[in-house]
């Protein structure tokens, strides 16, 4: 059986209302919001003590579990267990979610659908899709059936996209050299491809630059290459609010040719 993904997701629910402008909160919310929302902190504090008995007691006596390779789980004992073997396999794992929709259906019933990723210790990661049936008992909401289906790998546009304001021509000219850059996007905006041109007073040279997403190390990277012969690679990384790698210093100083 797959290593439960979705397990804190469905308490959730509190993460959808908190957009709402606090007015609306106030006017809006009822003892039942506001236990989903303790709910939900007193959750992710258990699982990330790893503490697969209290975790238990947010499901129902007969919660039905299908995890993302189709094995079943009937019944909250055997979600304690589940969750005490994933634990113990996987110490340190840490849980996200992403609720994307909350359908209520009754005044008792609720569905939540939404993302989920388990990071482990290691920094390894791996994000399911989540749908989570919630009935309401007593002054409490409990989990009564929880599916979760692999999710597809965020496209690598989706973590380049960061990057788009690059695209265009840019141009810089110190002393006697002018670097001119043309940034564009290639493979169905899967890569960032720079053309660079330096001329010198006695010398010019030609570069290219490939800017892609690295699923593996789950970073953007690049590799560049020069009419010389040279080559090299960098890691791009978050600087004042925007990415950026070794060469940033050289495209902070241009202007685009297209504006």
């Amino acid at each position: 059986m797959a290593f439960s993904l979705t397990l804190a997701g469905v308490a959730s629910d509190a993460g959808a209302s908190a957009k709402q402008p606090a007015s609306e909160q106030k006017n809006q919310s009822s003892p039942a919001d506001q236990t989903t929302g303790d709910d939900l902190r007193k959750y992710e504090e258990a699982y990330n003590k790893g503490d697969a008995k209290t975790l238990a007691g947010f499901y129902s006596d007969d919660v039905d579990y299908i995890d993302q390779d189709g094995a079943e789980v009937k019944g909250r004992d055997a979600m304690e267990r589940l969750l005490a073997d994933n634990f113990q396999q996987n110490p340190g794992a840490k849980l996200a979610t992403t609720t994307e929709e909350i359908k209520q259906l009754t005044p008792d019933v609720k569905v939540s659908r939404g993302l989920a990723t388990v990071t482990s210790a290691n920094g390894a990661s791996e994000t399911t899709r989540y749908t989570a049936v919630r009935v309401r008992k007593g002054d409490h909401w409990e989990i009564s059936q929880l599916n979760e289906r692999k999710a597809p790998p965020p496209s690598a546009y989706s973590k380049l996209e960061v990057l788009g304001w690059l695209a265009g021509t840019w141009q810089d000219e110190s002393g006697d050299q002018t670097v001119q850059s043309k940034i564009n996007w290639a493979g169905d905006k899967n890569f960032l491809v720079r053309t660079i041109n330096v001329k010198g007073d006695q010398s010019a040279t030609d570069g290219w630059e490939i800017i892609g997403w690295d699923p593996v190390r789950q970073q953007i990277r690049s590799w560049i290459f020069d009419s010389n012969g040279g080559f090299g690679e960098s890691t791009w990384v978050q600087r004042r609010g925007r990415l950026a790698d070794s060469g940033f210093q050289r495209i902070a100083g241009w202007q685009s040719l297209n504006s």
